[in-house]
């Protein structure tokens, strides 16, 4: 009883000790976030109508927040704007400096290997895996290929899933539970690429399963290209799972990818396939992180348009709610002195090498 109650005590002070620590952290986060806010606060101290640096920092700034992009990355870009003196020279140390902090490891090959599909219901993990299957078509025989559909119970989701097959050619297995899909992983083991398409009712336990049915599964967390950060933080709040990458859907509806290059930029993750839209024989966008530092220039200039245009002074620490109706001052919009950078997006039909 003696060695009981110690071994318990120690586990006890063991997560004292972390919970302490994460508070430490997160206090010593919201430290740094108010230095910023602070030194903010004394650049734009002058009165209405200042013009030159403290404008266009505060300006910036106030945009960031509206955009919300996490503290330590509005943080980070400040930094580097204090010696600008016009938007358009701000927008481009935007863009370079989020470029340069965009450092991510080598995409996985996706045409061979054992991969799975992970990640909340109704992000579009079932068209990911589609479209991946499509672009490896183009390299391999399509009897080289298989889909399963792995736990998926929800009505209707075994009957989208045959149909995408269909139009494709590749073969399909339905496992219903993790006994099934180890029989079935045994049987099309010489099969050169196997996707498999999980539920999305827990996918933090179908990764930690899958994990340990069978160590050559490659998890991919599947997330919409506008989530949130508290939605990124709880896909990737067990630390015992490894992703290989990070497959992007929902990206044609003007997505505000802020929240997610501050996730990028604290916890650097590969991007293998980002999906621009909800059609299935679209294929998947190349030149991943190109397109969100774009996509989040593009935000931030329209985020700093919407608030010339409407003559609206927006407060530093809170977020605007969207004007429904604008009102033209005689300011000039920010985008006739705003020079952007010219980036085209491709698509592509292989996703063999998409970084």
């Amino acid at each position: 009883h003696t060695n009981a109650h110690t071994l318990s005590s120690l586990a006890e002070e063991a997560m004292e000790r972390v919970r302490g620590q994460a508070l430490v952290n997160l206090v010593r986060e919201e430290i740094a976030s108010l230095r910023h806010e602070f030194q903010l606060s004394r650049l734009g101290s002058d009165l209405p109508g200042t013009t030159g640096t403290a404008s266009t920092v505060r300006q910036l700034h106030e945009a960031l927040v509206e955009c919300l992009a996490p503290a330590k990355l509005r943080g980070a870009l400040i930094e580097g704007l204090l010696d600008c003196t016009d938007t358009g020279q701000a927008l481009e140390v935007v863009h370079d400096r989020l470029t340069a902090s965009l450092v991510a490891p080598a995409s996985p090959c996706l045409i061979s290997g054992i991969h799975a599909l992970c990640g909340p219901s109704g992000v579009g993990k079932t068209l990911m895996a589609n479209r991946i299957l499509v672009a490896a078509a183009s390299e391999l025989p399509i009897r080289h290929m298989a889909l399963i559909s792995y736990a998926d119970h929800k009505p209707g989701a075994w009957s989208q899933m045959q149909i995408l097959a269909a139009q494709t050619g590749v073969e399909v297995y339905r496992a219903r539970d993790l006994q099934a899909l180890a029989l079935l992983l045994e049987e099309l083991g010489q099969r050169q690429l196997i996707v498999i398409d999980t539920a999305g009712s827990d996918p933090l336990r179908q990764a930690q399963e899958l994990a340990k049915l069978e160590p050559r599964i490659a998890l991919h967390s599947v997330m919409p290209t506008g989530a949130s950060s508290d939605q990124l933080r709880r896909l990737h709040s067990e630390t015992g799972i490894l992703w290989q990458s990070l497959m992007l859907s929902k990206a044609d509806d003007q997505p505000n990818p802020w929240p997610l290059l501050g996730f990028l930029a604290a916890h650097p993750l590969p991007i293998s396939a980002i999906a621009s839209s909800d059609r299935p024989q679209d294929s998947l966008v190349s030149h991943s992180l190109n397109e969100l530092v774009r996509w989040a220039v593009d935000k931030l200039q329209n985020t700093l348009e919407q608030t010339a245009d409407s003559g609206l002074q927006l407060p530093a620490m809170l977020p605007r709610a969207a004007t429904s109706t604008k009102v033209r001052s005689a300011q000039q919009p920010a985008r006739r002195a705003v020079k952007p950078r010219k980036l085209s997006a491709q698509t592509v039909a292989s996703i063999t090498c998409l970084q």
